[in-house]
């Protein structure tokens, strides 16, 4: 059984390092996890786990290019799909333990090595800003992250399904939604008997559980 579960493990991780040798993967997760973007890993949580929820966030994904349509008009049943993040992320749950998916840095920790020069070389072919992510990569001579297996998988789904795009996009609402949501959180549990026990209860209601409607584009052609 050890032996079976160690394989598992293996298995990951070598996917994982496979998908973080693409210099474009590995700076999305340097940059959240050493401050240097907007997106801290807080908001990243809430987004997953609370905002997506409450508010149904769907939004397209061209099959083709696996990248977000922005544009309503631009959608086609053919080269699209919807994603809906809060199931998709309560299958990652069932898919895998919380050891194994987590957007923090908890658990057993790992050096997970990158390849600097590949980094740097890409981010001036394409003509990137990131003089934050070269200053740290430029002192760092160490070529690895602290992380573990978990973090870099919850960041490989979220690079993949066009999470961070969407949070980036809505970054002033999502952060807004969050304060608003424990600051009342906060003056409630103050209002609160210190003597009495509370029952936790969700931050968050899942709007699937109310009507939503989405809006799409369908073209139909007879033959």
């Amino acid at each position: 059984m050890s032996h079976s579960i160690t394989s598992r493990k293996d298995l990951l991780m070598s996917s994982l390092q496979t998908f973080f040798d693409n210099p474009e993967h590995i700076i999305n997760i340097i940059s959240v996890i050493n401050n240097n973007r907007k997106i801290s890993l807080r908001v990243i949580d809430w987004f997953v786990t609370n905002y997506s929820k409450k508010n149904n966030v769907t939004y397209v994904i061209n099959k083709n290019t696996n990248k977000l349509v922005l544009e309503q008009d631009a959608y086609d049943p053919v080269y699209c799909r919807e994603f809906v993040v809060y199931d998709n992320y309560k299958l990652q749950l069932k898919a895998y333990s919380k050891g194994q998916f987590d957007p923090f840095c908890r658990r057993s920790r790992l050096d997970f090595h990158y390849d600097r020069e590949e980094i740097l070389k890409y981010i001036e072919n394409n003509n990137l800003s990131m003089p934050d992510i070269v200053n740290y990569l430029e002192e760092n001579t160490g070529d690895y992250i602290t992380t573990t297996s978990g973090q870099l998988n919850f960041f490989r789904w979220i690079i993949k399904k066009n999470i961070i795009t969407y949070i980036t996009a809505n970054i002033t609402e999502i952060e807004n939604d969050m304060n608003t949501c424990y600051k009342k959180h906060y003056n409630k549990k103050c209002k609160k008997s210190k003597n009495t026990r509370k029952k936790r209860h969700e931050l968050s209601v899942s709007a699937s559980k109310s009507l939503s409607k989405s809006n799409v584009k369908v073209i139909l052609t007879f033959n």
